[in-house]
């Protein structure tokens, strides 16, 4: 099989722009995660949520129902893009819609046009005819078996989400679950729960600590000095679970007592964590496992209190709190540290995450940037040998074209010499301009011309595979200025003047010599030069070209295109 080295490039840049979008992922889960937790009022938090959910995923609208458990009906709670009268006012039964029909499987229902989905019901206040796809994403709290409520997601257009969105809107909806629950908690009457606000207030804190960085190191060492202050342990110590299922490695530690207490055993704290996460993984619904082991072995070790580490892929490992006195955590600090290791978790395998994208997005980008320096190598190869046949040639008719092919190869390589030196897969129209009016100075100018080049505009930017186009094009267009507009002229002036507005980039190739003929049209007048920069810019920019007088006196060239840079 022959790999066409040329598609290199472009493969990395897809691998680079899919870890980005992982970034941005993990990025948007703590966006969520904030505001869920960024106050325990609920309507607040629900307006919040509704607003962040919708504003990540580019959502058209966006919408939150909540399960009455007494009625068994979910009511419509927040809403953004639809209307705000319609709180409160739509219910429905479980079953019902297609937001009945995501509660009672607990799956997540992604359809491209609601309209025609068979369980689709038409809700009155809503006014939703002009939306179209639809995502409703079930808030479950699977370690109680309970509905919180759905999730819903809507967009004008017809759309369907891959894999890994829904695997994101899953992780989310666990994370609004807990939120929501809490939130439900301290508006609750019951006497009992309003003695519960104000450890869920201490947790709500812990939690948004945890969650505050991104960084692996300090997510882990922050959650061992947390998990001591809620358990009021004098050490703590966390274990991740090893590939094989059965070996544990220490992650972190922290110790409360500066080392003043009884010394624990490395053994007597992994076999706790094994035997929390044995009796966790047999009944996953069963309440959270205590794990204790005493100083009946005279050992005057204490005790260790062990909690398992869990996340929606399986057991990752389990935090052990010793006690040097007493008999461990209460059972109001046991629930506590419960809610608490479930965001830690989550917590650790967004950091792992972030940190092996970010280790992989670094190896790709030097990957990139390496195969940027060897095509430059290799087209200046080439040009450095046709080169020496325009020498040899001397001034026959066909040196002339050679002299061209020479000059779009320089161009060329000089984009991919520029790509190295830059953002990796990212630079600006200004700069390929300048790259290739320098090599067009040196290359294509009779003898004894003196010509102006000028560079002017905003920058722009744009990826590697458009700024490759575009130095494809400007070479041509400033060829064709110089070898046509300028004939004969021993001075003259080339100018190139990029635009930018609306996202929309403008070129514009000009030059004070004679101008387009009365009635010249590219597509039947035009040569080689105008054949190459119509095709180019209509199959691989999208966009348009158009032939104009210059206020230069001569005549202008101007591209229009939308640059389409990665995520």
């Amino acid at each position: 099989m022959v790999i066409d080295n040329r598609a290199l490039p472009d493969l990395a840049i897809q691998e680079r722009e899919s870890l980005l979008q992982q970034v941005a992922r993990l990025d948007a889960l703590h966006q969520i995660h904030r505001a869920a937790a960024s106050t325990l009022d609920l309507e607040p938090m629900l307006e919040m949520v509704v607003t962040t959910a919708a504003a990540v995923m580019r959502s058209d609208a966006c919408s939150v129902y909540l399960h009455d458990e007494e009625r068994g009906h979910l009511i419509l709670s927040a809403v953004v893009g639809l209307p705000d009268e319609a709180i409160g006012r739509v219910t429905l039964a479980i079953g019902e819609g297609i937001t009945g029909l995501a509660a009672r499987r607990q799956t997540i229902i992604s359809t491209p046009d609601a309209h025609a989905h068979p369980a689709y019901a038409p809700m009155p206040y809503l006014n939703d005819d002009h939306l179209h796809a639809h995502i409703s994403v079930p808030m479950f709290l699977p370690a109680v078996g309970r509905l919180v409520g759905v999730l819903n997601l809507h967009f004008r257009d017809r759309r369907t989400l891959g894999d890994d969105d829904l695997a994101f809107l899953t992780t989310v909806a666990g994370e609004l679950a807990i939120a929501i629950d809490h939130a439900r908690l301290y508006q609750a009457t019951d006497v009992a729960l309003h003695r519960k606000v104000a450890e869920l207030q201490t947790l709500q804190k812990v939690t948004a600590v945890v969650t505050s960085t991104l960084d692996l190191t300090q997510v882990l060492e922050t959650i061992a000095e947390q998990a001591a202050v809620l358990g009021q342990a004098d050490v703590v110590s966390m274990y991740e679970l090893g590939p094989d299922g059965e070996s544990l490695t220490f992650l972190a530690g922290y110790e409360a007592t500066n080392g003043e207490g009884a010394p624990v055993r490395e053994e007597m704290r992994k076999e706790a964590v094994r035997r929390a996460m044995q009796i966790s993984a047999l009944d996953p619904g069963d309440s959270l496992p205590v794990v204790t082991t005493g100083a009946d072995d005279g050992a005057g070790e204490g005790t260790v209190f062990c909690i398992p580490l869990r996340t929606a892929h399986g057991m990752i490992g389990g935090i052990c709190l010793h006690f040097d006195m007493g008999n461990g955590p209460s059972r109001d600090q046991v629930d506590l540290l419960e809610s608490f290791c479930n965001t830690a978790a989550i917590a650790i395998e967004q950091a792992r995450l972030y940190d092996d994208a970010r280790r992989s997005l670094t190896s790709k980008s030097a990957l990139l940037q390496e195969m940027h320096h060897r095509v430059r190598n290799n087209l200046q190869t080439v040009a450095a040998l046709l080169s020496m046949h325009v020498r040899r040639a001397g001034e026959q008719a066909w040196a002339l074209p050679l002299k061209e092919a020479v000059n779009r190869i320089r161009s060329i390589a000089a984009v991919h010499d520029l790509l190295t030196r830059e953002d990796i897969g990212i630079t600006t129209v200004n700069e390929v301009a300048k790259l290739v009016t320098d090599e067009a100075a040196t290359t294509l100018l009779p003898p004894g011309a003196e010509y102006l080049f000028v560079v002017a505009g905003e920058p722009a930017e744009v990826s590697s595979r458009e700024a490759t186009v575009l130095a494809i094009l400007i070479n041509e267009l400033v060829a064709n200025a110089v070898l046509h507009g300028l004939e004969g002229r021993m001075h003259g002036v080339v100018k190139v003047h990029i635009g930018l507005a609306d996202g929309q980039v403008t070129v514009r190739v000009e030059d004070d010599g004679k101008g387009f003929p009365p009635g010249f049209r590219a597509e039947r007048d035009g040569g080689l030069g105008l054949q190459i920069t119509q095709n180019l810019v209509s199959t691989d920019l999208r966009g348009t070209v158009s032939l104009e007088p210059s206020p230069l006196g001569g005549g202008a060239v101007v591209l229009t295109f939308t640059p389409r840079l990665g995520a």
